[in-house]
């Protein structure tokens, strides 16, 4: 699947590892996991960018990267990435100009997860 930029949104390599590992099950308990906490990971970082605590939108952006990287996702991992690093520095105004294209990278990468979900159920 591909995105802008011609970027895999996921990387289906990630994807046949997991599989290649525990199977179609392993591969969607990962992919349940994910989706299942992406909304909470997402929420830390948007309290770094709307309060004072920008170590929050590092740890969630961290958390977020670090999944990410597990299924592939990787226009999400490197958007959390640079949001790590920025939130790292202190950079609170980086970090607020950096929250639209990470939470787009999430969208994107949650409704690939869903398609390759349903792939993996059949």
């Amino acid at each position: 699947m591909s995105g802008v930029g011609g970027r895999a949104v996921i990387d289906r390599a990630a994807i046949e590892r997991l599989t290649r590992l525990g199977g179609a099950p392993l591969a969607r308990q990962m992919i349940d996991l994910f989706t299942e906490h992406a909304a909470e990971r997402l929420d830390a970082v948007r309290r770094g960018v709307d309060g004072p605590d920008v170590k929050s939108a590092e740890r969630g952006a961290h958390s977020l990267k670090s999944t990410a990287g597990n299924l592939g996702a990787e226009r999400l991992m490197e958007a959390a990435r640079q949001v790590e690093a920025a939130a790292a520095a202190g950079d609170r105004d980086r970090v607020v100009a950096l929250f639209d294209p990470l939470d787009a990278a999430l969208q994107d990468a949650l409704a690939s997860l869903r398609t390759i979900h349903e792939e993996l159920d059949r």
